[in-house]
């Protein structure tokens, strides 16, 4: 800037300031404009701030028409999206094989791809770890072939931050009374990359992403067809990370277990790091109520939310609380496809933020990493030792903003 023919710089605080309040879309063009702004955008410091004041990332599973570079699909070609609450596509990562996201809000996105195994991405980097069929047990692999293909969800420890994927197989309806064979993987583990087979799950569990959920260091799971039962099987199976054991099954909220009229539809799902379960209940004026846990160890359970639509709702999805207490929706419409919008309490009123195009096939979840850092391969890299079951590679297709 010139004033009367002399330069004229901003104090470094204020350009700080003023770069914090930015979408994340601006960021990373600004980051080019000079090696000091790239410095500072990148500076950890200047991240965490961006984040506090940001509004949160999404990730997108999409179904678009074949590729002809991406060899491992011959029809339609999966795709993820990361995405600002804008429509704004940030990154673009395309080869996948499946459109199954595993809902966990990390800085890293699992994909689950059934029997070609699961993606493991870091969205600022584009790597990708891929974990592949390796089965330490044979009967394992015998319910592979027999009892369906497994299905991977992915979370983190807590406390000891390890990051791991969980697999489950044997997912046929004549398993219903022996549960599911489980195995465990630790990335970045120091006793290697082998699977380690687990006690079995107590039930069947359903393998859609509005019955899977994990949270701080607990991996959640609803009883095969309880989304469709009307309630009465609406307990939750949780698979503890830290100590790979099974805890017991929490029982959901009461009002939930009685039967109603007309059609509903059960999900769980997180809001601010607590359990929630929602009842959408399918009629030409819907509702959706939200179910927040407690207590886990006795079942406790209070209503949140009541979220209400004068168009017919197949399943209300809630993804964040944010800072004005405003609530971001996915809303799936019976016959309108599906929408991204806010729900202010206090009017009772929507805000529509996009309509998500009909290539979307509905995985969506929360990243709770950066785009802004210019060094985050460690968070892959940093895994020793190699293994038939998993290997690491950069993303060949990989586009960015």
């Amino acid at each position: 800037m010139e004033v009367d023919g002399s330069s004229v710089s901003l104090p470094e605080e204020i350009i700080f300031d003023v770069l914090s309040w930015l979408p994340v879309k601006s960021l990373i063009r600004f980051r080019c404009v000079s090696k000091g702004w790239r410095l500072l955008i990148s500076d950890p410091a200047f991240i965490a701030t961006h984040k506090s004041r940001a509004a949160p990332l999404l990730v997108g599973s999409f179904v678009v028409p074949h590729d002809p570079t991406n060899t491992r699909n011959l029809g339609e070609a999966p795709e993820l999206r990361v995405m600002d609450m804008d429509g704004n596509v940030l990154r673009v990562f395309k080869d996948v094989a499946g459109t199954v996201l595993s809902p966990s809000r990390l800085d890293l996105v699992c994909v689950d791809e059934g029997r070609q195994g699961a993606h493991v991405i870091d969205p600022t980097t584009g790597q990708v770890l891929t974990v592949g069929r390796y089965v330490d047990d044979p009967m394992a692999d015998f319910l592979d072939v027999l009892g369906g293909p497994p299905f991977y969800r992915f979370g983190r420890a807590t406390p000891s931050g390890e990051y791991k994927v969980v697999r489950l197989l044997g997912t046929h309806m004549w398993l219903d009374l022996i549960g599911h064979v489980c195995e465990v993987v630790t990335l970045g583990g120091s006793t290697g990359l082998s699977w380690r087979t687990r006690q079995n799950s107590p039930i069947r569990f359903c393998l859609c992403d509005g019955c899977t959920v994990a949270i701080n260091g607990v991996i959640y799971f609803m009883p095969y067809g309880a989304h469709a039962q009307q309630g009465l099987w609406n307990r939750v199976g949780r698979f503890d990370l830290e100590s790979e054991v099974w805890k017991a099954m929490i029982d959901g909220p009461p009002e939930l277990r009685r039967p109603k009229p007309g059609q509903r539809l059960l999900a769980i799902g997180e809001l601010k790091s607590t359990l929630t379960m929602v009842e959408t209940i399918q009629s030409p004026y819907t509702s959706a109520y939200i179910w927040l846990l407690v207590d886990s160890e006795r079942s406790m359970w209070v209503k949140g939310y009541t979220v209400q639509s004068v168009n017919m709702l197949y399943r209300v999805k809630p993804l964040e609380v944010l800072r004005d207490g405003r609530l971001l929706l996915l809303k799936t419409f019976e016959t309108n496809g599906v929408s991204l919008q806010l729900y202010d309490f206090n009017t009772g009123t929507c805000t529509n933020l996009m309509d998500m195009p009909m290539e979307f096939k509905g995985g969506i979840t929360l990243y709770t990493g950066n785009l802004l850092s210019s060094d985050r391969g460690y968070l892959l890299l940093r895994i020793k030792g190699r293994c038939s079951a998993i290997s690491l590679r950069r993303k060949k297709q990989f586009t960015a903003a």
